[in-house]
């Protein structure tokens, strides 16, 4: 697809904090408030893109400050001028932000919704050829169960099933007996949705083979699983993938 080119007449960087409505605990830590960088770019014509950057600090190292540092710098970069590729900006740019792969992704999201704004058109039509493909009205995604009480993943289990939800991504990895029921719960709640347990590394292969055992006893058969495993435990990751192998 031709793309219009534009001039950035703007660009600015600035930290976004808010707390959460739900704190968000996983095996490996919690989260109670948001700390995101947030990009905005103002084209010569005044037609603003967005991009936000997640910073994960404990999951990949990057921190909030350097985030911040590399997208204020880039923002100064880019006022003045013209983007007919924002794909080549990204690659241009993209040794700037080495390890940085949030502020980068922040970078390529505020180009890409500046452009789909200045042609006027939905954002999924920037990449063709496969919107062209019919249909391509929706697609579905999963909303996640944080760990907590057994009473809060029955209560958040209902309301996303309320909400439409048919996939349910369920945070496990801090009490086994607590997550066994917990995944028992969402499960009756919502009989035919899709489950996927995220241990966030809490978990050795044997435990994570043997709670999966438990749970098949159960009728209980996860589409995915992720991050049984430390990330640097390969044979553990290998034993996983072995054991799992053809069981469907």
């Amino acid at each position: 697809m031709k793309r219009e080119s534009f001039v950035i007449n703007d660009a600015s960087a600035s930290l976004i904090q808010a707390p959460l409505a739900t704190p968000f605990r996983i095996a490996t830590g919690q989260h109670d408030e948001l700390a995101n960088i947030f990009l905005r770019i103002r084209t010569s014509d005044g037609i603003c893109g967005y991009g936000e950057a997640a910073v994960a600090t404990h999951i990949t190292g990057e921190t909030v400050a350097a985030t911040l540092v590399n997208l204020q710098t880039a923002a100064t970069a880019l006022r003045g001028r013209r983007i007919d590729d924002p794909e080549e900006v990204c690659r241009e740019f993209a040794p700037a932000f080495a390890g940085n792969h949030a502020g980068l992704a922040a970078l390529e999201m505020a180009l890409l919704d500046t452009s789909s704004r200045v042609q006027g058109i939905p954002f999924y039509r920037l990449f063709a050829p496969v919107a062209a493909k019919e249909p391509l009205l929706s697609f579905d995604t999963d909303i996640t169960i944080v760990i907590g009480s057994l009473d809060e993943a029955r209560a958040a289990a209902r309301q996303f099933a309320g909400q439409g939800f048919k996939a349910f991504k369920i945070k496990i990895g801090r009490d086994e007996e607590l997550d066994f029921s917990r995944i028992l719960a969402v499960r009756e709640i919502a009989p035919d949705s899709e489950l996927i347990l995220d241990a966030n590394m809490g978990f050795s292969a044997e435990r994570i083979l043997a709670f999966l055992n438990r749970l098949d006893k159960h009728a209980v058969r996860p589409v995915l699983l992720e991050q049984p495993v430390p990330k640097k435990d390969w044979d553990g990751l290998a034993a996983i993938t072995a054991a799992l192998a053809g069981s469907g």
